[in-house]
């Protein structure tokens, strides 16, 4: 607690969005970010950016169907799809831009 934002309950995890939440772990993360209505500020580094599409979209699924989360899988081919989006971008997201995606 008070070190990262949760995943339990995350509006950011159980999003509909899941392009959001897959770009997060490609491209990493800077600044403040509202999870839960808390306010963190933090740097996540990319992550998920070595792994394959298979490999981030299993780890993804278990996050958003562990600790009481209930939420769709996300496949390998959504990972795909979004890594091939975001390989030019070369820096981290901030929240307000993964806000005002579609």
């Amino acid at each position: 607690p008070g070190q990262a934002p949760p995943f339990k309950g995350s509006d950011w995890v159980v999003t509909d969005n899941i392009g959001r939440l897959i770009r997060i772990p490609l491209n990493g993360l800077n600044g403040p970010i509202k999870v839960n209505g808390q306010e963190w500020t933090l740097s996540m580094p990319a992550m998920g950016s070595g792994m394959t599409d298979e490999e981030l979209a299993a780890v993804l699924s278990y996050m958003r169907n562990s600790w009481g989360n209930k939420a769709s899988v996300i496949k390998p081919a959504d990972v795909k799809a979004v890594r091939a989006v975001v390989a030019v971008r070369s820096r981290q997201w901030t929240a307000d831009e993964l806000m005002k995606l579609p």
